[in-house]
């Protein structure tokens, strides 16, 4: 038991940095016509690089050492997905992978339209649609495919302090480290009535349920609070984030209602995607509502005193 502790710490560590950093493009990433990787435009590439620039107390600290100094902190591509995908740590070796919808480059309705008349929207699994340029449902789905500044940046801001976060990162590995030191515990109370091998597989199975259930509710509360947390820096996050969300589950409901009986599958009456690694987007936006935008710290001046 002991080596099946490690047994997934060292393959998640490898799939999510090395493996990652080979398969994301293809995986995951919009490709033109001679199979190569759309080029994001300057100007989104300007400000991620701007938000990125701003970076935080972690990853600034971790930056001051020779293993991180010179590691590449990301590579970015657009995604024909609805929501961004993204993996890697931008304060590893292999970098952080980022992966923005594609609809963040829209600027006008006359983009949505080219956009929806030549390829198919990908969703979350496997199912696509493709729309009629001219129809009542593209002219909705325009409202909110065409994102402000601010909003824009909320995305950048949020993926990145997804990939820079080392809580996020490590917990899915620290938790099952957890899981399974509990399990030899209890096969050692448990191996005299049940005797080893069946001490150990009954152990094993519960530390296995657990484990996924607490990887599955750990991970929904960490990514409302990387919402929580980047709303706060500011009011243009803040509304730019409730923006984002509002689009998000009203083009879900858009899209229920074109995949037809197929959209149930996938959505909720409620603009939710059902069973999202996520969470809800109706939780995360009503959590976004109950933000209270950080305030700057007042300096203390002989005269206040």
């Amino acid at each position: 038991m002991n080596g099946l502790v490690w047994v997934y710490p060292t393959g998640y560590f490898l799939k999510s940095t090395l493996i990652s950093a080979i398969t994301f493009p293809s995986s995951n990433a919009l490709h033109d016509s001679n199979g190569l990787p759309v080029k994001v435009p300057e100007d989104l590439q300007a400000v991620v690089e701007e938000e990125f620039s701003r970076g935080s107390p972690q990853e600034s600290f971790l930056r001051q050492f020779p293993a991180y100094e010179n590691a590449p902190p990301f590579k970015l591509f657009l995604t024909p997905r609805f929501e961004p995908v993204s993996c890697g740590l931008t304060i590893g070796s292999f970098g952080a992978c980022l992966a923005l919808p594609l609809f963040v480059t829209f600027t006008s309705p006359d983009d949505v339209r080219q956009h929806l008349e030549h390829l198919n929207v990908r969703l979350e699994g496997d199912a696509s649609i493709s729309v009629d340029p001219e129809s009542k449902a593209c002219d909705q789905l325009i409202g909110t495919m065409i994102l402000s500044e601010r909003a824009k940046r909320f995305l950048v801001r949020r993926e990145l302090n997804r990939r820079s976060s080392g809580t996020m990162f490590l917990m899915p590995a620290l938790e099952w480290v957890g899981c399974f030191a509990a399990a030899w515990g209890a096969t050692i109370v448990l191996t005299p009535p049940m005797g080893f091998v069946g001490a150990a597989l009954a152990s094993s199975l519960t530390a296995l349920v657990g484990f996924v259930e607490l990887k599955r509710r750990t991970g929904l509360v960490l990514e409302v609070m990387v919402d929580e947390q980047t709303a706060a820096v500011s009011e243009d996050y803040r509304l730019g984030a409730l923006e984002y969300f509002e689009k998000a589950v009203r083009r879900n409901r858009i899209v229920r209602k074109l995949l037809g009986t197929e959209g149930f599958k996938y959505y909720n009456d409620r603009g939710d995607f059902i069973n999202s690694s996520s969470g809800p987007l109706n939780n995360r936006l009503n959590a976004v509502r109950q933000v209270q935008v950080q305030q700057s710290p007042v300096s203390v001046t002989p005269q206040m005193l």
